[in-house]
């Protein structure tokens, strides 16, 4: 879907645990298609374990679950800038 659409996406919400490809897996591939886009991390393990396994990966934010809507928002806030 980025790779139809990169031009109208400016930020991934990108889980840890996906049916598939996990997120340390899907990162490189998005950065592929679009360099520069930004991403936040989402998980239920603590941020600090999470961003463990992307050291040496630019990310823009990381959100626990379970969030609400409004911690959404203002996590992808801050990530924009």
């Amino acid at each position: 879907m980025l790779e139809q659409r990169k031009k109208d996406v400016s930020l991934v919400v990108l889980d840890l645990s996906m049916p598939g490809m996990g997120g340390e897996e899907a990162l490189p591939h998005l950065r592929q298609i679009q360099p520069g886009i930004k991403v936040v991390v989402s998980s239920g393990y603590s941020e600090v374990e999470t961003m463990s396994l992307f050291r040496g990966s630019t990310v823009s934010g990381f959100i626990q679950k379970p969030y609400t809507v409004e911690r959404l928002a203002e996590t992808v806030r801050r990530a924009i800038g």
